[in-house]
């Protein structure tokens, strides 16, 4: 089976591949909320920042993108892009499906006031404030955006107090993350000689694009090492010494969290959703989304009501 169904099932939204750019679904004084749809064949598609406001940007699916002068990365939904008002940057295709995000602007106060228990430098450079261009996505801080999207998407009247108090949760991880993989970065990798670490992040990076296109296959190690001119053993030890998981960690993280974008719709089977991104049996997708996101897809499904995504929230919230 091909994912031939998540592209063409229309799902919750209108014109759900196609969603203008500057398409806000909440605003507030703390946060904006948008929705990012551009297919490949947009002209807009290699190149439509410069970005409007200080953004976390939560990938749906996979790109390569590119800050000005700085190293590209695989957007995918294991990452977490970040922004600074004015960030331009560039984007190359790597998914068919072409660029689909959900990006979140905080107020400048609100990002200084989240950042400055990991980095007191910031009240000297608040309206850049972002260090890095991305931080690692967990399963719990992917879901929790991707209930307050569901919770804006499904309401009439959306939830203010409970959006803000979601999102606030999700930057205050999201940067804890990200200075935790900085510091991780910068303890081992001190040692390795330029030349060698620029030779391994070129080969993370070439991994991370092969899994992207290829996530809902059955691969094995030696499949992706011989695609991007690596032995099996030097390609597992860089790519987690620079990312801290393993391949299989990695690769089963973007079907989990690609998984979510069907989960909740009740016209596709869960076992259709599962062997479609690639696992064995419906048993064995339900096994990972447990372990992921601490309860099985049929229960998510039934909560993926206004008051179940409130309540399922607070719980990854405490």
């Amino acid at each position: 089976m091909n994912l031939t169904f998540n592209i063409t099932h229309p799902g919750r939204y209108p014109n759900r591949e196609i969603v203008p750019a500057g398409n806000i679904i909440f605003s507030s004084p703390v946060l904006r909320v948008g929705l990012f749809r551009c297919p490949t064949w947009s002209p807009s598609f290699p190149n439509s920042g410069p970005t409007q406001g200080n953004l976390l940007v939560f990938p749906r699916t996979s790109v390569r993108i590119r800050h000005e002068g700085k190293r590209p990365v695989v957007a995918d939904p294991n990452v977490v892009m970040l922004y600074n008002q004015g960030q331009i940057y560039y984007r190359d295709k790597l998914s068919e499906r072409g660029d689909l995000c959900d990006w979140f602007s905080y107020h400048p106060k609100v990002i200084v006031e989240a950042m400055r228990p990991f980095d007191p430098t910031v009240d000297e450079r608040w309206n850049n404030p972002f260090r890095f261009t991305y931080g690692p996505s967990d399963p719990d801080t992917y879901l929790l955006q991707r209930l307050a999207v569901e919770h804006i998407c499904r309401s009439q009247h959306p939830d203010t107090l409970f959006v803000e108090e979601t999102m606030l949760t999700v930057l205050g991880r999201v940067l804890r993350n990200s200075y935790h993989l900085n510091e991780t970065l910068n303890e081992t990798l001190p040692a390795t000689r330029p030349e060698t670490r620029h030779a391994h992040a070129n080969l993370v990076h070439a991994a991370k694009a092969f899994i992207a296109t290829r996530f809902n296959e059955p691969l094995t190690i030696d499949e992706i090492a011989q695609a991007i001119y690596s032995s099996a053993f030097h390609l597992c030890r860089v790519f987690r010494k620079y990312t801290g998981n393993t391949l299989h960690h990695y690769l089963n993280q973007v079907r989990l969290k690609a998984s979510l974008e069907y989960v909740a719709e009740r016209d596709i089977s869960l076992t259709d959703i599962g062997i479609a991104l690639g696992y064995a049996s419906h048993s064995h997708f339900t096994k990972a989304f447990r372990q992921a996101f601490g309860s099985p897809p049929s229960m998510l499904r039934e909560r993926a009501t206004i008051g179940r995504i409130r309540e399922m929230s607070k719980i990854l919230i405490v």
